[in-house]
């Protein structure tokens, strides 16, 4: 991931709607996806959840 400021516009503006992120290493990488995390919880249209199986997927859900 990166910590540009418009990577999450970038994503919400091309990921056809309704639409799924999976985003792997999300626990053992956890300190890599913090400005992300921020974005996607600033944002009222993501719907997270993480699961924490092996080194936990972060799933980022656009609604239609």
């Amino acid at each position: 991931m990166t910590d540009d400021p418009a990577y999450w516009d970038d994503l919400t503006r091309v990921l056809r709607r309704p639409g799924l992120l999976a985003i792997d290493n999300a626990i053992s990488h956890a300190h890599e996806l913090v400005a992300f995390r921020a974005d996607v919880d600033a944002d009222p249209r993501a719907l997270t959840a993480l699961d924490a199986t092996g080194a936990g997927v972060l799933l980022v859900s656009l609604p239609a």
